[in-house]
């Protein structure tokens, strides 16, 4: 064979390898990225469900916070009389007197209410103010039933009026969330 010959059957030969080297770098560079990129999207994924996961429990951290803001609004048992007392304190800040008749605390495990028969005396402007502030006063609470009346005028000739009221209240129940999450 001729030296030529025996330096081309080589260069073929280097071109091959050459070849077989680069086609396999190739084939094992697109199996990479197809796995890095499987792996980028299951990242994708984890780091997802892991700001539902953040949000969630924050969420729930907060949730202690939210349901004494709602609480707020009831009246418990234990506090029936200090807010009769506050609502004596507004009758009386609006010039009436407000009388506290009887205070019926519901025998209902769900949903329980109070509820309390009031009498408010007084001038009739300052009955319907006091009549206003128990209705929209910032508890669950609900006139179920409000009659008005006037008697005889008092001793210095002004005309006393007494409201009959009946306000449905809000029961404040024990918590079931948990306090540690």
């Amino acid at each position: 064979m001729s030296r030529s010959l025996i330096s081309v059957v080589i260069a073929f030969l280097l071109l091959m390898a050459a070849s077989g080297a680069y086609v396999f770098a190739y084939l094992r560079l697109q199996a990479d990225t197809a796995s890095a990129a499987k792996l980028s999207e299951q990242v994708k994924v984890k780091s997802i469900d892991l700001e539902q996961l953040a949000r969630s429990h924050a969420a729930l951290a907060d949730l202690p916070t939210q349901e004494a803001a709602v609480e707020q609004y009831f009246v418990s048992k234990q506090d029936i009389v200090p807010f009769l007392e506050a609502l004596q304190a507004t009758g009386k800040g609006l010039g009436t007197t407000v009388s506290v008749l009887s205070v019926d605390d519901g025998s209902e495990p769900t949903h329980a209410r109070f509820s309390l028969s009031l009498t408010v005396t007084g001038s009739f402007d300052g009955v319907m103010k006091t009549i206003g502030a128990i209705e929209n006063g910032a508890y669950d609470g609900v006139l179920t039933n409000v009659t008005i009346d006037s008697s005889a005028a008092d001793p210095k000739g002004a005309r006393v009026w007494t409201a009959a009221v009946v306000l449905s209240l809000g029961e404040a129940s024990a918590s079931t969330t948990p306090t540690q999450p």
